[in-house]
């Protein structure tokens, strides 16, 4: 089943996207079942699940070949767990993170578990990648076919020759065209500003009562040790400060929700 969420709702699915997509990638397919697609308009008309999708010369969405795989952008699939789409019932779902079925072959060898996969001269099939390539991501079980086939993969787009920095950078790099995604207009910009304004005024609030009063319980503490005949008059001040952490917290947090509703 699809979930087409609304620009609002997708920055809170980001950061589990980048731990997802860039850190907690297994060889093991039962344990990675999630997937994150975008609605893009393709303009392949032989485009079909599975095949991997670039951007050609003329920033159009294709099937992938070795021409384009400096372009990638995912798979293409219609069973992805959560869709975004810019335009509700816009495009169709390409997968850009997590775990989706890719079709390929055994052009440059046959595929073992772990092996980078990386665009073909097949218009979008994959192929086991070589040095250097630019690739979709990683094979999650191996294929030894004499044609085409299929294997899970982990969505992982870089350069087969790069570090996890490198991986880690191409994420921010989806993660902002993402927020880009969701600023075409104006009526979507103003909602995204809205969210990321209301999470700074709420994870300011939260910081700065518990740097101006958490020093004051922290310190109250240790002089309980220090003091005992003192003790009722310092815990009187610990619960003064605490609860100057919880108004001032909870006054943040709501001031933040009335931005987003108002």
């Amino acid at each position: 089943m699809n979930y087409c969420l609304k620009s609002h709702q997708k920055i809170l699915l980001i950061t589990a996207f980048v731990l997802y997509s860039g850190f907690f990638s297994t060889v093991t397919y039962a344990q990675e079942e999630f997937s994150y697609a975008r609605g893009l308009v393709i303009s392949d008309t032989e485009a079909v699940n599975g095949n991997i999708i670039a951007m050609d010369a003329n920033g159009t969405y294709v099937r992938a070949t070795i021409s384009n795989s400096n372009h990638l952008i995912g798979v293409l699939s219609d069973s992805a767990t959560v869709l975004y789409e810019a335009v509700e019932g816009a495009g169709s779902p390409v997968v850009v993170g997590g775990t989706t079925i890719v079709t390929v072959s055994t052009t440059s060898g046959p595929i073992v578990a772990g092996d980078l996969i990386s665009a073909s001269p097949l218009p979008g099939i994959g192929q086991k990648a070589g040095a250097n390539e630019y690739i979709i991501g990683i094979a999650l079980a191996s294929y030894n076919g004499e044609s085409v086939g299929t294997i899970p993969l982990s969505v992982q787009i870089r350069t087969a020759g790069s570090t996890q920095a490198g991986a880690l950078t191409n994420l921010v790099d989806q993660i902002a065209n993402l927020f880009f995604q969701s600023a075409q207009t104006p009526q979507q910009a103003q909602v995204l500003f809205r969210y990321l304004a209301a999470a700074i005024v709420a994870a300011t609030s939260i910081a700065v009562s518990f740097r101006t009063f958490g020093r004051s319980v922290s310190n109250g503490i240790e002089a309980m040790g220090r003091n005992p005949l003192a003790r009722r008059q310092i815990q009187g001040i610990i619960i003064l400060n605490a609860g100057l952490i919880g108004i001032i917290s909870l006054a943040g947090i709501v001031l933040a929700l009335a931005i987003i509703q108002f």
